[in-house]
């Protein structure tokens, strides 16, 4: 097929096609590109977040057996009162779970 057609268009015909299989691939990688970014945001808002929250909750239990531990180990050390003090409230900047259309769990 490509031997009978002039020079001009065998060369026009090749380019082109390089081209048009060019933009497919690009478009697919853009398309792919997208998808990963929304599941990267999507692990960063929930599943990060949700580790921190538990790291920030084992740490405070920590603190708290240590001070319960440091108070029946040494019940007459001047920090005993500090350490029997209600601890202030804690709070975490955690949005609540809401179910999004798809059935997943995501932050509101």
């Amino acid at each position: 097929m490509l031997k009978n057609m002039k020079i001009r268009s065998s060369l026009l015909l090749g380019f082109g096609i390089t081209i048009l299989i060019s933009i497919i691939i690009i478009s697919a990688t853009l398309i792919l590109m997208n998808t990963q970014r929304a599941t990267y945001s999507r692990i960063i808002n929930s599943e990060i977040e949700a580790c921190t929250v538990i790291k920030n909750s084992r740490l405070h239990a920590n603190i708290a057996a240590r001070n319960l531990r440091n108070i029946l180990l040494l019940p007459n050390s001047p920090d005993r009162a500090q350490m029997q003090s209600p601890p202030t409230r804690i709070t975490f900047p955690c949005r609540p779970l809401s179910r999004n259309p798809w059935g997943n769990w995501s932050r509101t």
